[in-house]
């Protein structure tokens, strides 16, 4: 009798992880699908802006409209730089922007709105000018 009370403990847990999972998970789907980026590093992202930071940020990117994943692209594009500022490296994202149909340019609102989701994950909203014209800078 114990065994059936640990294996349905073991299935509710499951369903109640699944539900909980799903809107991080399909937000990173759309956010990946739309620059060709695999939805686990956009997952590992929205890790990375600690549990505050990062269920606003699922729950604005999954009202699903466009400006909303285009936040989300650009947020992902400073995330990704900011771990690794080489010249090459922005312009490998920069390339995947143009791709993708996105402004491959850094304007001060998407920094603004990057930076913000970013805090917890170290971003300086100080930093925001210097980001711009280095990542601007690069072609």
């Amino acid at each position: 009798m114990n065994w059936y009370w640990i294996i349905g403990i073991a299935i509710a847990l499951a369903i109640i992880y699944r539900l909980i999972s799903e809107k991080p998970k399909s937000v990173a789907y759309e956010i990946g699908r739309r620059i060709n980026v695999k939805p686990h590093f956009i997952e590992s992202m929205i890790t990375a802006m600690g549990s505050k930071r990062g269920l606003m940020f699922v729950d604005q990117m999954s009202r699903g409209g466009d400006e909303f994943i285009e936040k989300g692209v650009y947020t992902f594009i400073v995330f990704e730089i900011s771990k690794n500022d080489h010249a090459e490296n922005i312009k490998w994202w920069k390339s995947r922007l143009k791709e993708s149909g996105f402004d491959p340019q850094m304007n001060a609102e998407r920094a603004e709105v990057a930076f913000t989701y970013l805090k917890d994950a170290g971003a300086d909203h100080s930093q925001i000018p210097n980001f711009i014209n280095v990542y601007n800078s690069i072609s």
